[in-house]
């Protein structure tokens, strides 16, 4: 099995608590790098929008295209009637993160972690906790996440 065919298989297990956990994952290792290295912060503001924009934009455009394909499908079939137990959020978030692959999750990180450097060259109060306790969180979110993803075994 290739390791693309093996993180989906592991990525195609996650809900949206598990993606939720993920970003705080990421956002968490990321301020504890800044707080620890802080020369990640030197590049002007405008290079972390840029890279922003760079690895935001090909999620938006998976998002759109899935979501012009979904309208398209609907308009030449005839969908069933939603079930009472497909309303509401969770059924929502996971229409959402139902078809992300191993790029989406790579680039969602990427994003996440520009993002984060970002708000931490705006908004420096943001680097105030010491580094442990960013570590702490990280530690804390990634745990669940590996136990799920990587030691439980396939279904």
């Amino acid at each position: 099995m290739a390791f693309t065919d093996w993180t989906d298989t592991r990525i195609a297990r996650m809900n949206w608590m598990d993606v939720a956990l993920l970003k705080v994952c990421v956002i968490a290792f990321t301020l504890m790098i800044a707080k620890i290295w802080p020369v990640v912060l030197t590049p002007h503001w405008a290079i972390f929008a840029f890279l922003f924009l760079l690895a935001y934009a090909p999620l938006k455009q998976v998002q759109i295209g899935r979501l012009a394909q979904m309208m398209t499908s609907t308009q030449t079939e005839q969908r069933p009637a939603p079930q009472a137990s497909n309303r509401g959020f969770n059924a929502w978030m996971e229409a959402r993160i139902a078809n992300l692959d191993t790029i989406n999750i790579g680039l969602l990180k990427t994003a996440l972690i520009i993002l984060s450097l970002l708000v931490a060259k705006f908004w420096p109060p943001v680097l105030t906790p010491d580094w442990w306790m960013f570590g702490l969180v990280f530690i804390v979110t990634y745990i669940p996440l590996a136990i799920k993803l990587l030691i439980r075994q396939d279904d």
